[in-house]
Protein backbone atom coordinates (compact mmCIF):
# COMPACT_ATOMS: atom_id res chain seq x y z
CA UNK A 1 0.00 0.00 0.00
CA UNK A 2 1.35 4.11 -0.87
CA UNK A 3 0.60 5.93 2.15
CA UNK A 4 1.20 9.15 0.21
CA UNK A 5 -1.07 12.09 -0.51
CA UNK A 6 -4.12 13.62 1.17
CA UNK A 7 -8.19 12.83 1.63
CA UNK A 8 -10.79 14.92 1.06
CA UNK A 9 -13.28 15.48 4.00
CA UNK A 10 -16.52 17.36 3.64
CA UNK A 11 -18.26 18.72 6.79
CA UNK A 12 -21.48 16.70 5.88
CA UNK A 13 -19.62 13.58 6.95
CA UNK A 14 -20.85 14.85 10.14
CA UNK A 15 -24.38 14.25 8.77
CA UNK A 16 -23.32 10.70 8.10
CA UNK A 17 -25.04 7.80 9.10
CA UNK A 18 -22.93 5.81 10.39
CA UNK A 19 -21.12 8.97 12.50
CA UNK A 20 -22.10 8.75 15.96
CA UNK A 21 -21.71 4.87 15.64
CA UNK A 22 -17.71 4.96 17.01
CA UNK A 23 -16.46 1.77 15.82
CA UNK A 24 -18.17 2.33 12.21
CA UNK A 25 -16.72 5.44 12.02
CA UNK A 26 -13.20 4.26 13.41
CA UNK A 27 -13.20 1.80 10.52
CA UNK A 28 -14.46 3.46 7.71
CA UNK A 29 -11.46 6.45 8.17
CA UNK A 30 -9.11 3.97 8.73
CA UNK A 31 -10.25 2.42 5.32
CA UNK A 32 -9.93 5.69 3.37
CA UNK A 33 -6.37 6.92 5.13
CA UNK A 34 -4.85 3.26 4.35
CA UNK A 35 -6.57 2.86 0.82
CA UNK A 36 -4.10 2.78 -2.03
CA UNK A 37 -3.81 6.11 -4.12
CA UNK A 38 -2.77 4.55 -7.02
CA UNK A 39 -2.33 0.98 -8.13
CA UNK A 40 0.32 -1.06 -6.48
CA UNK A 41 1.71 -4.23 -6.49
CA UNK A 42 1.00 -6.89 -3.77
CA UNK A 43 2.22 -10.39 -4.58
CA UNK A 44 1.87 -10.99 -7.99
CA UNK A 45 -1.40 -9.42 -7.46
CA UNK A 46 -2.38 -5.36 -8.66
CA UNK A 47 -4.00 -3.41 -5.69
CA UNK A 48 -5.94 -0.99 -7.49
CA UNK A 49 -6.63 2.70 -6.47
CA UNK A 50 -8.88 3.02 -3.10
CA UNK A 51 -8.20 -0.52 -2.28
CA UNK A 52 -5.89 -2.24 0.41
CA UNK A 53 -5.07 -5.91 2.07
CA UNK A 54 -5.93 -6.13 5.21
CA UNK A 55 -8.15 -8.16 7.72
CA UNK A 56 -10.27 -8.87 10.44
CA UNK A 57 -7.38 -9.47 12.70
CA UNK A 58 -4.96 -6.25 11.18
CA UNK A 59 -8.23 -4.01 11.17
CA UNK A 60 -8.45 -4.98 14.66
CA UNK A 61 -5.00 -4.51 16.04
CA UNK A 62 -4.05 -1.40 14.05
CA UNK A 63 -7.60 0.68 15.66
CA UNK A 64 -7.60 -0.74 19.04
CA UNK A 65 -10.89 -3.03 18.21
CA UNK A 66 -12.10 -6.20 18.82
CA UNK A 67 -12.30 -8.81 16.27
CA UNK A 68 -16.14 -8.63 16.19
CA UNK A 69 -16.53 -5.33 16.41
CA UNK A 70 -14.62 -4.81 12.82
CA UNK A 71 -16.48 -7.62 11.72
CA UNK A 72 -19.82 -5.81 12.59
CA UNK A 73 -18.36 -2.87 11.23
CA UNK A 74 -16.97 -4.23 8.17
CA UNK A 75 -21.11 -5.45 7.44
CA UNK A 76 -22.55 -2.25 8.06
CA UNK A 77 -20.02 -0.59 5.71
CA UNK A 78 -21.29 -3.31 3.34
CA UNK A 79 -25.20 -2.40 3.97
CA UNK A 80 -25.03 0.68 2.97
CA UNK A 81 -22.66 0.70 0.25
CA UNK A 82 -19.55 2.45 1.32
CA UNK A 83 -17.56 -0.30 0.72
CA UNK A 84 -16.93 -4.16 -0.65
CA UNK A 85 -15.13 -6.62 1.14
CA UNK A 86 -13.77 -9.44 -0.50
CA UNK A 87 -12.00 -12.33 1.23
CA UNK A 88 -10.02 -15.52 0.74
CA UNK A 89 -7.80 -17.77 2.89
CA UNK A 90 -4.77 -15.92 2.99
CA UNK A 91 -5.88 -12.04 2.98
CA UNK A 92 -9.12 -9.36 2.10
CA UNK A 93 -9.37 -7.03 -0.50
CA UNK A 94 -11.87 -3.78 0.62
CA UNK A 95 -12.41 -1.30 -1.85
CA UNK A 96 -13.42 1.52 -0.93
CA UNK A 97 -16.65 3.22 -3.31
CA UNK A 98 -16.56 6.85 -4.60
CA UNK A 99 -13.35 6.44 -3.44
CA UNK A 100 -12.12 9.14 -6.10
CA UNK A 101 -14.42 11.75 -4.51
CA UNK A 102 -12.48 11.47 -1.28
CA UNK A 103 -8.71 11.72 -2.69
CA UNK A 104 -7.87 13.46 -5.70
CA UNK A 105 -5.08 12.65 -7.38
CA UNK A 106 -4.09 15.73 -8.91
CA UNK A 107 -3.88 17.02 -5.54
CA UNK A 108 -1.22 14.87 -4.16
CA UNK A 109 0.77 15.45 -7.70
CA UNK A 110 0.99 18.81 -7.06
CA UNK A 111 0.30 19.62 -3.20
CA UNK A 112 -1.83 21.65 -1.11
CA UNK A 113 -1.08 25.32 -2.94
CA UNK A 114 -4.28 27.56 -2.48
CA UNK A 115 -4.45 27.60 -6.21
CA UNK A 116 -4.33 24.31 -6.93
CA UNK A 117 -6.87 24.01 -3.98
CA UNK A 118 -9.69 26.15 -5.64
CA UNK A 119 -9.44 24.85 -8.40
CA UNK A 120 -9.98 21.09 -7.26
CA UNK A 121 -12.99 22.39 -4.98
CA UNK A 122 -14.73 23.69 -8.22
CA UNK A 123 -14.34 20.55 -9.93
CA UNK A 124 -15.53 18.96 -7.29
CA UNK A 125 -18.89 20.62 -6.94
CA UNK A 126 -20.45 18.72 -9.66
CA UNK A 127 -19.87 15.67 -7.48
CA UNK A 128 -20.46 16.80 -3.91
CA UNK A 129 -23.75 15.76 -3.59
CA UNK A 130 -22.34 12.16 -4.00
CA UNK A 131 -20.73 12.74 -1.19
CA UNK A 132 -23.70 13.20 1.30
CA UNK A 133 -24.82 11.29 3.27
CA UNK A 134 -28.51 11.36 5.49
CA UNK A 135 -28.74 11.69 9.26
CA UNK A 136 -30.88 9.14 10.63
CA UNK A 137 -34.07 11.62 11.16
CA UNK A 138 -33.33 13.02 7.06
CA UNK A 139 -33.18 8.90 5.99
CA UNK A 140 -36.20 8.26 8.14
CA UNK A 141 -38.15 11.33 6.90
CA UNK A 142 -37.11 10.27 3.16
CA UNK A 143 -38.72 6.62 3.60
CA UNK A 144 -41.50 7.58 4.82
CA UNK A 145 -42.20 9.71 1.95
CA UNK A 146 -41.12 7.54 -0.46
CA UNK A 147 -42.82 5.02 1.21
CA UNK A 148 -46.77 7.33 0.57
CA UNK A 149 -45.51 7.97 -3.45
CA UNK A 150 -44.96 3.93 -3.53
CA UNK A 151 -48.87 3.49 -2.48
CA UNK A 152 -49.30 5.38 -5.82
CA UNK A 153 -46.85 4.21 -8.15
CA UNK A 154 -47.77 1.68 -10.74
CA UNK A 155 -44.50 0.46 -10.79
CA UNK A 156 -43.46 -0.04 -7.33
CA UNK A 157 -40.38 0.29 -5.38
CA UNK A 158 -39.03 -2.86 -4.26
CA UNK A 159 -36.23 -1.85 -1.70
CA UNK A 160 -36.92 1.55 -0.69
CA UNK A 161 -33.38 1.40 1.11
CA UNK A 162 -31.46 0.57 -1.88
CA UNK A 163 -33.65 3.32 -3.88
CA UNK A 164 -32.57 5.82 -1.38
CA UNK A 165 -29.01 4.70 -1.29
CA UNK A 166 -29.16 5.18 -5.20
CA UNK A 167 -30.65 8.92 -5.03
CA UNK A 168 -27.43 9.46 -2.77
CA UNK A 169 -24.87 8.09 -5.20
CA UNK A 170 -26.39 9.77 -8.11
CA UNK A 171 -27.09 13.39 -6.25
CA UNK A 172 -30.86 13.80 -6.26
CA UNK A 173 -31.49 13.20 -2.74
CA UNK A 174 -31.29 16.43 -1.65
CA UNK A 175 -34.06 17.46 -4.21
CA UNK A 176 -36.48 14.26 -3.00
CA UNK A 177 -35.49 15.32 0.70
CA UNK A 178 -36.39 18.85 0.32
CA UNK A 179 -39.49 17.42 -1.33
CA UNK A 180 -40.02 15.20 1.98
CA UNK A 181 -39.90 17.96 4.41
CA UNK A 182 -41.97 20.53 3.11
CA UNK A 183 -44.67 17.47 2.78
CA UNK A 184 -44.14 16.70 6.58
CA UNK A 185 -44.52 20.49 7.17
CA UNK A 186 -47.34 21.01 5.22
CA UNK A 187 -49.00 17.53 7.84
CA UNK A 188 -47.38 19.25 11.07
CA UNK A 189 -49.44 22.86 10.13
CA UNK A 190 -52.79 20.59 9.67
CA UNK A 191 -52.52 18.57 12.61
CA UNK A 192 -52.20 22.08 14.35
CA UNK A 193 -55.20 22.98 13.16
CA UNK A 194 -57.32 20.32 13.64
CA UNK A 195 -59.69 19.55 17.53
CA UNK A 196 -58.17 17.80 19.89
CA UNK A 197 -58.92 14.37 20.02
CA UNK A 198 -60.94 14.31 23.12
CA UNK A 199 -63.27 17.19 21.59
CA UNK A 200 -66.82 16.78 21.37
CA UNK A 201 -68.46 18.22 18.50
CA UNK A 202 -72.20 19.78 19.98
CA UNK A 203 -75.35 18.29 18.53
CA UNK A 204 -77.76 20.35 15.89
CA UNK A 205 -79.65 20.89 19.22
CA UNK A 206 -77.21 22.08 21.26
CA UNK A 207 -75.93 24.59 18.30
CA UNK A 208 -80.10 25.84 18.48
CA UNK A 209 -79.71 26.45 21.24
CA UNK A 210 -77.29 28.45 21.68
CA UNK A 211 -77.95 30.23 19.12
CA UNK A 212 -81.49 30.82 21.03
CA UNK A 213 -79.52 32.06 24.18
CA UNK A 214 -77.82 34.54 21.89
CA UNK A 215 -80.70 36.13 20.27
CA UNK A 216 -81.91 36.42 23.90
CA UNK A 217 -79.37 38.03 24.95
CA UNK A 218 -79.49 40.67 22.35
CA UNK A 219 -83.04 41.33 23.42
CA UNK A 220 -82.41 41.93 26.86
CA UNK A 221 -79.61 44.21 25.39
CA UNK A 222 -81.60 46.17 23.26
CA UNK A 223 -84.48 46.60 25.87
CA UNK A 224 -81.96 47.66 27.90
CA UNK A 225 -80.39 50.36 25.73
Amino acid sequence: MTNEGWISLYRKFLEWEWYDYPTVKIVFLHCLLSANHKPAKWRDLTIKRGQLITSYEKLAADNGLSIQQVRTAIEKLQSTNEITYQSTSQYSIITVKNYNLYQDSNKAKTGASNKRATTNNNDNKRDINKLISLSIEERDILKKYLLELNEKRKNKIEDIDAYIRKLVENGDCLTKLEKAKKKLERQKAKENIQPPENFEKSTPEEDEAGLELLRETARQIRKRG
